[in-house]
C-alpha cells in the first residue's frame, strides 16, 4: 500500500479542510504533500522535498501575520482524470493581509491597490523587514511551481493574482474584500520516467 493511500484510507479528499492552530501541525500536512507528489504525482525524491520546503514556508505566514488568534486554515485534494492527475492545496489565513504587512517594511509602505501589493510580494527580498535577506517564501515558491509548471493564485484584500507556470502568464483581478490571505498552489503529474523515481 502506498504511503499516501495509508494516510487517506479510500477517501480522495486527503485533508478536509482543517484549521491550523500549532505550527507543529504543519509537519504532518507537509509529509502527506510529500508522500502524494511522489506516490501518485511521479515526483522524484528531490523534487518533492523541494516543492514541500517552499509550501512549508507558505504555511509559516499563518502564524507570522496572525493577529486575532485565529492562526488559519489548509485543505488538500488529488484530482484523477483521463488528462492526468493534480494535486491542490488551499492555504488561507485571517490575518492582516499582504498590503498591510509590507506596509510595515518603511522602505516599501502601503500599495494603492492589493493586486500591486500581491505582484510585489512574489518577488525576491519584498518583505514586511527591512532586512534584505528576508521576504525569500513566495519567491521561493514561485520557482519550484514554475519548474514542475504548476499554478499559484494568492487573494488578498481585494486583489487576485493567478500565475500559470506552464503557459507563462500572470491574470491579476479585483475582487470582493475579503480578510486576511489564501494562496492555492497546484502541481500536476508527471510524465512516465521509465521508473526512475529516485
Amino acid at each position: 500500500m502506498r504511503r499516501s493511500e495509508a494516510l487517506r484510507g479510500t477517501n480522495h479528499v486527503l485533508l478536509e479542510l482543517s484549521p491550523v492552530i500549532r505550527e507543529t501541525e504543519i509537519q504532518k500536512l507537509l509529509f502527506v504533500l510529500q508522500s502524494v507528489l511522489r506516490d501518485d504525482l511521479g515526483y522524484k525524491k528531490n523534487d518533492a522535498y523541494d516543492v514541500t520546503t517552499a509550501a512549508s514556508e507558505v504555511l509559516q505566514n499563518v502564524f507570522h501575520h496572525n493577529e486575532n488568534g485565529i492562526c488559519g486554515w489548509v485543505a488538500m485534494q488529488l484530482y484523477k482524470g483521463d488528462h492526468g492527475s493534480f494535486v491542490e492545496l488551499a492555504i488561507g489565513d485571517s490575518g492582516i493581509g499582504i498590503n498591510r504587512s509590507l506596509g510595515e517594511n518603511p522602505k516599501i509602505g502601503i500599495y494603492e491597490t492589493d493586486v500591486e501589493a500581491i505582484t510585489h510580494a512574489i518577488q525576491l527580498g519584498v518583505s514586511r523587514f527591512a532586512d534584505k535577506d528576508r521576504g525569500n517564501g513566495f519567491e521561493a515558491l514561485m520557482g519550484k511551481v514554475f519548474k514542475h509548471e504548476g499554478t499559484v493564485t494568492i487573494r488578498s484584500g481585494s486583489g487576485k493574482v493567478h500565475i500559470r507556470m506552464d503557459k507563462r502568464t500572470i491574470s491579476t483581478f479585483k475582487v470582493p474584500e475579503l480578510e486576511g490571505t489564501q494562496v492555492v498552489i497546484t502541481l500536476p503529474q508527471k510524465e512516465a520516467r521509465n521508473g526512475d523515481r529516485t
